[in-house]
């Protein structure tokens, strides 16, 4: 576990403790790639289950499933 004033230290980005300076466009293009990133992990197995049902061996069971709809 660390000290709080170690912490504060990584936090910060400096070792007098002065506070770091946000950039805005940095900022919005990081969320900007986390977002394409967990978005590719999420959509990577899904496309992947409907691949591997449409091979043949679950067809029958994802025909049913769809005929029932939504319910």
């Amino acid at each position: 576990m660390l000290p709080c004033r170690t912490l504060r230290r990584c936090v910060s980005g400096s070792e007098r403790g002065a506070r770091a300076a946000w950039h805005l466009e940095r900022i919005v293009e990081r969320f900007g790639l986390l977002t394409v990133i967990v978005l590719g992990e999420a959509g990577t197995p899904a496309a992947r289950a409907v691949q591997e049902g449409l091979n043949g061996e679950h067809l029958p069971q994802l025909c049913l499933i769809m005929a029932a709809g939504p319910s």
